[in-house]
């Protein structure tokens, strides 16, 4: 044994004193070296990723798993994580073509396969879909978390407010201290009325112990306390944000909402300008603008600017009732009637709106959902209404006026293939 061992040695010397073996060994050492660097890299990237949807940093998880992907790009694990980054994006075309990449490498697992049916909830498929993952979770499915978050964001896009806060509310149940679920009841909250602002602030301040970086939730807190005519409290908040955000169109549009509350408009509408020059397609950055422009006695501008807001959202109520004042202000009587009723028009329709909505959420009758969609859609939200109509339709194939409702949409957007589909139910 002790001969074999002085023989190796001997041999291993002579293999080091070959000029060509010593550099064979540095290229492989070096190719070595290299190799551990790259897979350190995207392994780093890879828990990063994990790390910031934990954060509820979807940009920040978005960034590090596209990291990930191009060092292992036929990595089952990656595109499962960078599938569900997007699906919460809401970028669900990106999310299917991760799932894709994925079942392409694992087949269709249960993983797989629960994900897919994600995906196709916040898709908009929540009619068909719903029921069985609301089972699951009573069935207390290892993944509840994840199918509560889905069923939330679902019911939030559809309007039905107080059906994703009860998810949020059952999510943190199960997971007390969920920051995801934290953030996600803070921003609904913000959305619903006032009887939610405590829970709300409490909310945002939760998130902000569990992660001081967050700034949209620092941000959206200070919004909430501008609300609240708290304007210092808010400006505590805007300081922090403004350090690592300080061109972003959100920050500079709760700003201005600040300088106004201290009475430096002329700042403030400085501010709103550069929102415009980043987000056009604001409709709130106009209404501040149209109403500095009234609280300084130029109503023509003013009513420029509610018109721009109501032309990137017709159903963005208040600023009817804006271009009335602004109307007023320029002694055209007849012309603000019409723009005062066209806000009670909105608050009634919105109104009846919720209450078809909360009609659909106690019986489950189709026509409810037919009824929503169809105001909705009259409104200017025309794509929300049509997902109405057609979910209306996967409970009753034969509704008359949901069919009604979409060959008249689908005519109206020029496609003829589609109109046709619903027409030969109307004969």
């Amino acid at each position: 044994m002790v001969g074999r061992f002085i023989t190796l040695v001997f041999s291993w010397k002579r293999f080091l004193k070959n000029k060509k073996a010593r550099a064979l060994l540095l290229l492989v050492a070096l190719l070595l070296f290299v190799w551990g660097g790259i897979a350190g890299f995207a392994w780093w990237n890879y828990k990063a990723a994990q790390q910031a949807l934990d954060k509820d940093d979807l940009d920040g998880a978005r960034t590090s798993i596209s990291r990930t992907l191009k060092v292992w790009p036929h990595s089952a694990d990656s595109h499962f994580l960078a599938a569900r980054i997007q699906r919460l994006r809401d970028s669900f075309k990106e999310a299917e073509t991760h799932l894709r990449a994925c079942q392409n490498l694992e087949g269709r697992t249960e993983r797989l396969q629960l994900e897919w049916l994600l995906l196709r909830l916040q898709a908009g498929e929540s009619t068909e879909v719903a029921p069985g993952l609301r089972n699951c979770v009573l069935e207390d499915h290892p993944q509840s978390g994840w199918i509560l978050e889905a069923l939330a964001r679902s019911y939030f896009r559809d309007l039905r407010f107080r059906q994703a806060y009860r998810c949020l509310e059952f999510w943190l149940k199960k997971e007390p201290g969920q920051l995801r679920a934290l953030m996600l009841r803070a921003r609904l909250g913000k959305q619903m009325d006032v009887e939610f602002r405590e829970q709300t602030l409490a909310d945002y301040q939760h998130v902000l112990e569990l992660n001081p970086d967050n700034w949209r939730a620092r941000l959206d807190l200070a919004d909430v306390f501008l609300s609240d005519r708290k304007t210092i409290a808010a400006l505590n908040h805007l300081e922090i944000v403004g350090k690592a955000q300080g061109e972003c169109a959100d920050y500079l549009l709760v700003l201005g909402k600040a300088r106004v509350l201290e009475g430096k408009t002329g700042e403030a509408r400085e501010l709103f300008n550069r929102v415009v020059a980043l987000n056009s397609k604001n409709p709130q950055v106009f209404q501040q603008l149209g109403q500095i422009e009234l609280q300084e006695g130029r109503p023509v501008e003013a009513e420029r600017c509610f018109r721009n807001a109501l032309k990137v959202d017709p159903t963005f109520g208040v600023a009817y009732f804006s271009l009335y004042s602004a109307l007023i202000q320029q002694n055209q009587t007849e012309k603000a009637q019409i723009e005062l009723q066209n806000y009670k028009d909105y608050k009634t329709e919105m109104d009846n709106v919720k209450k078809h909505l909360d009609d659909f959420e106690k019986t489950g009758k189709p026509n409810s959902l037919v009824e929503a969609g169809e105001l909705i859609a009259r409104r200017g939200n025309e794509e929300l209404g049509r997902q109405f109509l057609l979910r209306a339709l996967e409970m009753d194939p034969a509704n008359r006026k949901a069919h009604q409702l979409l060959m008249d949409y689908y005519t109206r957007k020029n496609q003829p293939h589609e109109a046709a589909k619903h027409r030969k139910y109307l004969h």
